[in-house]
């Protein structure tokens, strides 16, 4: 009660109260993690009450910044990272639910596993609000404190948790059980969607469609490709002939994904913003990865019909055509750019741009 405040409207009061319970809970997780592994409860027991207290700590303070975000604060309040973004960051980070590997893939539910729930709260009930109101000026009505302002608080607090919670699932006993290949690949497949519903966000609301967020974009989604090039391809190569429909539904989710990702470095190079354009070979080097990947797992199960090949197309954000291409392109290039540079740039676009997965 004291962190929430009472009927106080003093957001800095209450972001002092929700700091010190954070502290408070890494030194608690701290001190149970350092006797495990100096072995000073011997009782397994013991060990799992401790387990179970931790996340039941970490379950209250998730649910009391959620409460945070849902609350009207006094009208001169600024939403910065250093308060909406933290509880964001917090609400999402100690949502974590352990899984169930006794369930049967018939009654696994992947909207309960992990921090799924917590990052469907923000995407489907908050984010994806937010262009429903004037202008994506907000606020969302359950959620007040998301607006205009507020929202690359939102956004990028979501798109960091993806990656990670990407390496989490592969981390776990669920991907580890044979028994949970399916479940495995249900959560797989809605991670993959919900980095896609963000990515939507910008592509589908001009508004939204600012250097800062096309930013978070391109380095989020360049890290969860690089997570899914390195552990998810060799999963799915694994048992794609057993689960070929689900591999298949992952892949083609994961391909809009990464044509996106192209997308922003080409609207990047157009419009010479350098902050975008930086991004752009390590963007174009996973993607050429992810396709390269992709052709061989299929043409190893004998389908690579899936794969569709058709002209190169610049596109903008939106996904409309680029009606006026820059002729005196080449023109303007520097005589330092080398041909190897040129060669590659083309190279990567194409086999993204001109590959198509169905």
């Amino acid at each position: 009660e004291i962190v929430m405040g009472g009927e106080s409207d003093n957001l800095i009061f209450v972001m002092d109260g929700v700091n010190c319970l954070d502290s408070v809970l890494h030194r608690f997780a701290f001190i149970h993690t350092l006797s495990s592994d100096l072995q000073l409860h011997v009782e397994s027991t013991g060990v799992q009450d401790q387990i179970n207290d931790v996340h039941k700590l970490k379950g209250k303070v998730s649910k009391l910044c959620l409460r945070l975000l849902g609350r009207e604060w006094h009208a001169e309040t600024k939403f910065n990272k250093g308060n909406i973004g933290k509880l964001v960051s917090l609400y999402l980070e100690h949502s974590y639910q352990p899984c169930d590997t006794n369930a049967s893939s018939n009654n696994f539910n992947a909207n309960k596993w992990g921090r799924i729930p917590a990052l469907s709260k923000i995407v489907d009930d908050i984010l994806c609000e937010l262009p429903n109101t004037n202008g994506c000026k907000g606020p969302v009505e359950s959620f007040p404190t998301c607006c205009y302002t507020s929202f690359g608080c939102y956004f990028s607090a979501a798109l960091s948790m993806l990656p990670r919670e990407l390496n989490a699932l592969f981390d776990s006993v669920l991907v580890a059980s044979h028994s949970c290949v399916q479940s495995s690949l249900t959560v797989l497949e809605r991670l993959v969607i919900l980095l896609k519903l963000l990515f939507d966000l910008t592509k589908e609301n001009p508004r939204l469609a600012k250097r800062p967020f096309l930013l978070m974009q391109l380095k989020a989604g360049t890290k969860f490709m690089e997570k899914f090039v390195q552990r998810v391809v060799p999963f799915l190569e694994v048992h794609f002939e057993s689960y070929e429909q689900s591999v298949m539904a992952i892949i083609q989710c994961t391909q809009q994904v990464t044509r996106q990702l192209n997308v922003i470095i080409s609207h990047g190079k157009r419009e010479k913003d350098t902050q975008l354009a930086k991004e752009g070979p390590r963007v174009r080097k996973i993607c050429e990865t992810f396709i390269h990947k992709m052709k061989r797992l299929m043409r190893k199960n004998g389908v690579l019909d899936a794969f569709w090949g058709g002209n190169l197309k610049s596109k903008h954000i939106d996904g409309s055509l680029v009606e006026d291409i820059i002729t005196c392109e080449t023109e303007e290039r520097s005589d330092e750019v080398s041909d190897e540079e040129s060669s590659s740039e083309e190279s990567d676009t194409e086999s993204e741009d001109e590959t198509n997965i169905h």
